[in-house]
């Protein structure tokens, strides 16, 4: 899975830093919004979520 440069939301643009772990279902990066402060985002791999009986299209 390609790593993304920054991630948007409706309210704030995350800039996506370094990879803090991966697990199961995706990978776990560094993210700052614009303000400076810090955050871990998630990235979840749609084929790695089908092997664990996931549907990344199912409504939680």
């Amino acid at each position: 899975m390609k790593k993304p440069k920054s991630v948007k939301t409706t309210f704030v643009q995350y800039t996506i830093g370094g990879i803090r772990g991966e697990g199961g279902s995706g990978v776990v990066y560094e993210a700052c919004d614009d303000e400076g402060n810090e955050f871990a985002v998630k990235a979840l791999d749609p084929a790695k979520l089908l092997t664990c009986g996931i549907d990344p299209y199912d409504k939680l």
